[in-house]
């Protein structure tokens, strides 16, 4: 393919997302819009900084524009600034209070401060907003499982795996909860690794070490220590993340030892 006709079909692309989006976003005008595209643009190459710019140029332009208001507090959570991305939430939840996504991405910016309840509070309402969303049950599941919150935590991931049985996300981290929960009534390793292996075939190839660390978890709560080991040595040839590494060989070790991993106890 020549460079004329790929920059003929980048062009038309480009023509379509901004019609798409001038529709379906409300940017109410083109001057609006196009800082909001490049805007897109820049986060998708990862140009955090910029994106930031775009969409602020954007604001300026349409202060009612709720996705502006939205996509640059997603920036601002994965710059690390949380504070700055719960007021572009409150911002656009203000502008309109029906989408569940803006619930929870708040959720997640709340929960990242140590703000609590204040974050299970807005999972609970982006549920009650998106009732068959899997995303959004998983992230509630996740974070009450981080804090010991058992029942609540296998209730959204049952409710989570059925809005969606091939989600990788709640079928993963629920795995991970019934092989390591400190509760023996939350505790079932035969079907934490019937679990893990649904994530692993719903990954459709795209496996990696989280998943087979889940796997081996698994493995090693139901006594299969040899096939543990194996799996877990998989897991550390796969991945080059230190933090992972190292996390992974500390489990290989219990393994080796005969010992399984649980959870802290909930105090």
């Amino acid at each position: 393919m020549n460079m004329p006709r790929i920059i003929f079909i980048f062009a038309v692309i480009f023509v379509l997302l901004g019609v798409g989006a001038y529709l379906i976003t409300g940017a109410q005008s083109w001057t609006a819009l196009i800082p909001a595209i490049f805007g897109l643009l820049l986060a998708i190459a990862g140009d955090f900084s910029n994106a930031i710019g775009s969409f602020s140029k954007t604001i300026e332009l349409n202060p009612k524009f709720v996705e502006a208001f939205h996509n640059r507090g997603e920036i601002y959570f994965r710059k690390g600034n949380y504070q700055a991305a719960i007021e572009d939430y409150n911002k656009a939840i203000a502008l309109d209070d029906k989408v569940a996504d803006l619930f929870s991405g708040r959720g997640n910016a709340r929960f990242a401060l140590g703000q609590t309840e204040a974050a299970l509070a807005d999972y609970q309402s982006a549920m009650s907003l998106a009732p068959e969303s899997a995303k959004v049950a998983t992230e509630f599941a996740d974070t009450c499982q981080s804090l010991g919150r058992w029942k609540e935590a296998a209730e959204a991931y049952q409710k989570a795996m059925k809005a969606d049985p091939k989600y990788v996300r709640a079928l993963q981290n629920a795995a991970w909860m019934m092989a390591t929960c400190p509760e023996d009534f939350y505790r079932d390793p035969e079907a934490a690794a019937t679990t893990a292996q649904k994530a692993i075939d719903a990954s459709q190839g795209n496996v990696n070490a989280h998943m087979l660390h889940v796997l081996a978890m698994s493995q090693a709560a139901q006594g299969d220590f040899s096939k543990a080991i194996n799996t877990i040595n998989q897991a550390i040839q796969m991945t080059d993340e230190g933090a992972l590494r190292s996390e992974l060989s500390e489990h290989r070790a219990l393994f080796q030892k005969k010992k399984t991993y649980k959870q802290p106890a909930n105090d």
